[in-house]
């Protein structure tokens, strides 16, 4: 990864929380991928107050994430599985369903924001992702990213690294 302070990034939690609330506010959960990484790509209606903004947001997940509480949901894990502890590949699957209920049926994102440790809380009327901002597999914990065929994607990103440190541009 490059030095992203010299592509000009914001790196507080106050000035990436603009900028995840600017991308992500009001969008919808499009797709959902899973191929090692969870991605969930959202989409909003654009407002006209800005042409910048993308309407297409990527939110890739490499740390570890849940819905709600935490503890809830493991317990919740364990409940819905018809025998004690489950390969992580089906405890994932479990985790994705969860995402599934937690954006469908049009479900918009009502805040997002990032806390000073880098964990990633997303809100709908249902109840919250939250993606922590510290990981040990990975050099990232989290990345947002426009997909190519969007307007201005190369003007925007927000990456939190393993350690909790945040990266995120335009400056707000």
């Amino acid at each position: 990864m490059s030095n992203p302070l010299e592509d000009g990034f914001v790196r507080d939690a106050v000035g990436v929380s603009k900028i995840i609330r600017k991308l992500l506010n009001r969008a919808g959960l499009v797709a959902l991928r899973f191929t090692g990484d969870v991605s969930l790509e959202f989409q909003r209606t654009p407002t006209g107050d800005d042409e910048t903004v993308p309407v297409s947001t990527v939110l890739t997940l490499r740390s570890q994430w849940w819905i709600g509480d935490r503890g809830d949901r493991e317990q919740a894990l364990q409940g819905t599985l018809p025998f004690k502890a489950a390969p992580e590949v089906t405890r994932q699957a479990l985790r994705i369903s969860g995402i599934v209920s937690l954006f469908g049926g049009g479900q918009e994102v009502l805040d997002a924001a990032v806390n000073d440790d880098g964990t990633l809380v997303i809100s709908t009327l249902l109840g919250a992702l939250i993606v922590s901002g510290r990981e040990d597999d990975f050099e990232e914990s989290w990345i947002i990213d426009i997909p190519t065929d969007v307007p201005y994607h190369d003007r925007w990103s927000v990456v939190c690294t393993s350690t909790g440190e945040l990266f995120g541009r335009p400056l707000l």
